[in-house]
């Protein structure tokens, strides 16, 4: 299955080496969440459709869209919104690549 994340480019090198860890992020505490996990859109669409309206307001438009394509039996939670999963999971390296860059 693929689903999609945005990071900031600069989180690039850690990701790349690490691999995407759960993690509750200053986006993600200002929105009220209480648990780490890693946000996910399930098309490029609704990626593409979110980030000016979430993402860039908060991080600026230095974003990444990493095309994540994972097994089918996954474990993932349901947001309670058509466009967006999460996992609290890690998510690793080769499992990650590069869709769109936004500059």
């Amino acid at each position: 299955m693929k689903l999609y994340h945005v990071t900031p480019s600069h989180n690039l090198d850690g990701i790349f080496k690490k691999g995407l860890i759960p993690q509750k992020g200053a986006y993600a505490s200002e929105m009220g969440e209480s648990e780490k996990a890693i946000w996910l859109f399930q098309t490029l669409e609704d990626a593409e459709e979110m980030i000016p309206i979430w993402l860039e307001p908060f991080y600026g438009d230095d974003l990444v869209i990493l095309e994540i394509t994972l097994p089918d039996d996954y474990q993932l939670e349901y947001s309670g919104s058509d466009y967006e999963v999460y996992t609290t999971m890690k998510i690793r390296p080769e499992h990650i690549r590069i869709s769109e860059e936004r500059n």
